[in-house]
């Protein structure tokens, strides 16, 4: 598992587990029309849009001494306030998850373990405000990657480096450097997307 790009295990954190990766997001409240001159109500079903996700991942944080385990908490608190979306691939899943920390990290110290390391127990409230979207990878060896996009509705693309930008239209000229791998996500109604052409530097994971 990394947090963007990084091994938890330099966070010295052992993976215990996750809820919310597989739940089906929430469906937004559809457009109701409850018309007096009409039985029941109307509902538009045309379009189904989702709700964010929330996902909460479960660790143990291990430090060779206090002053090792305070150095690491501190680390991996500064790299989930860092700007942008986290990118966070969790092990035995493709796609990458691009999420927030929604509420603050409250570590249960559990104490010390043998050889002085000293461990807690601490849990990642996390949330996936787009939990779709279409996900790519930058090819080995990495390059500075370009596609060409066309959309009917805004379309936010996060380069999975804190950096994002909107398009809107025809043949609108995407490009971005990178000098090593990253993931890349295209969010917001991808349905509307009539074209992704011109694809250099990146393979699409579906």
């Amino acid at each position: 598992m990394t947090i963007d790009y990084v091994d938890i295990s330099y966070y010295g954190l052992l993976y215990l587990k996750s809820t919310g990766l597989d739940n089906m997001p929430k469906i937004k409240r559809p457009i109701v029309n409850n018309w007096s001159d009409s039985h029941g109500i109307d509902i538009d079903l045309t379009t189904a849009f989702k709700e964010a996700r929330n996902i909460t991942s479960e660790f143990i944080l291990v430090g060779t001494s206090i002053s090792d385990y305070q150095s690491k908490l501190a680390s991996l608190q500064l790299a989930l306030q860092a700007i942008g979306l986290r990118v966070i691939k969790y092990d035995n899943y493709l796609k990458p998850r691009f999420l927030f920390l929604s509420e603050e990290i409250a570590p249960e110290l559990i104490g010390k373990l043998n050889n002085s390391q000293v461990a807690c127990k601490l849990t990642l409230n996390m949330t996936e405000p787009n939990p779709v979207g279409r996900y790519f990878h930058t090819n080995d060896p990495v390059v500075n990657v370009s596609f060409t996009i066309s959309c009917s509705t805004p379309i936010i693309i996060d380069w999975g480096d804190g950096i994002s930008e909107i398009k809107l239209g025809t043949s609108q000229s995407c490009s971005h450097n990178f000098t090593t791998f990253h993931y890349i996500a295209l969010f917001g109604n991808i349905t509307d997307i009539s074209a992704l052409t011109s694809i250099v530097g990146l393979t699409e994971i579906t």
